[in-house]
């Protein structure tokens, strides 16, 4: 029998009548957050906010003197502010999330380096050549840091470089192929470090690549609503389909009513397009409609979600 978890836990307290102190003695967990764990979330908290201010300020830094300052001492100080934080993750002193968090820092001034690089030089290179080297150099560390903030952060570059590729090259990519592309680099992203890293994955960044996938998959579909429907346009449709099938079956395997409720919000507002699509606003009949349309999907959406959150509360429980 698998050890029970702080949802099931707390599943037992609401349908029995012991208490937490009892609990904590039998299964030997703590339900509430003890001195020890606030400690530890209080700690990467902080270390957090102090390595994205520094970062954060040094940018600005530059920013905000960059007539001041010469091309030498600009080059110079980018260099040591990425040798720096390589120097100081390999120091045992410091534990294994602060080395993570200090490479990803490192990783981030990788990409203030090629942006001073290319104001000194005016070499005149595209944004997405910018986005591409950046992503390019910093994949090894990526790669070697297997930290999860950071791989968002690369994949968040990754996506940026393949938008201004999409839409500062010469390439004529269909719009609809341009938004599979993106769908399917978020997918990746989902993906990969779960099968490669074989690291536990957050429920934040889980959230995360559902919300940006939900996007991608919305603004998509909107467009080619409104656009003529070509050959790989199906394409891209049946990709999204089997992505919201597979985030209904993830959610309703971990009972997670989160991702349900994002592909519902994009369903309803894919809804309201094809209405308004469909139904011409030029007259007071269709207006009345699509304010009849509007209100009842949401509140049928909100009831329906509500239940199914009541139905897997009462199995936990």
């Amino acid at each position: 029998m698998k050890p029970m978890n702080r949802e099931e836990l707390l599943a037992l307290l609401r349908s029995s009548n012991i208490t937490i102190k009892t609990v904590d003695a039998v299964f030997g967990r703590c339900i509430l957050p003890d001195a020890t764990r606030w400690k530890k979330f209080i700690q990467v908290v902080l270390l957090t906010l102090g390595i994205g201010f520094a970062t954060a300020g040094i940018v600005f830094f530059f920013a905000y003197n960059w007539n001041a300052i010469g091309n030498a001492p600009k080059l110079i100080t980018t260099q040591l502010l990425i040798a720096l934080p390589v120097y100081l993750s390999f120091l045992s002193r410091f534990s294994n999330t602060t080395r993570k968090a200090l490479l990803s820092a490192a990783c981030v001034m990788i990409g203030v380096f090629f942006a001073v690089y290319g104001q000194i030089y005016q070499t005149g290179a595209n944004a997405y050549e910018f986005f591409m080297a950046w992503s390019l150099f910093s994949t090894v560390w990526v790669l070697v840091n297997r930290f999860l903030p950071l791989w968002a952060v690369y994949s968040g570059i990754n996506f940026l470089w393949l938008f201004f590729f999409m839409n500062q090259t010469s390439l004529d990519v269909p719009t609809d192929l341009r938004y599979l592309a993106y769908l399917l680099l978020f997918i990746l992203s989902f993906i990969f470090p779960r099968f490669v890293f074989k690291t536990e994955i957050k429920r934040w960044y889980t959230v995360t690549a559902a919300i940006a996938s939900a996007g991608v998959v919305t603004t998509g579909i909107t467009y080619q609503l409104f656009e003529e429907m070509e050959t790989h346009s199906l394409l891209f449709l049946a990709v999204s389909v089997i992505a919201y099938i597979l985030g209904i079956r993830y959610s309703l395997i971990h009972r997670d009513i989160t991702f349900v409720s994002i592909i519902t919000l994009s369903l309803v507002v894919l809804l309201h397009v094809a209405c308004i699509k469909i139904i011409s606003t030029d007259s007071l009949d269709s207006i009345s409609i699509l304010a009849f349309i509007s209100p009842l999907s949401i509140i049928l959406s909100l009831v329906q979600l509500n239940n199914l959150k009541k139905k897997w509360r009462d199995e936990n429980g």
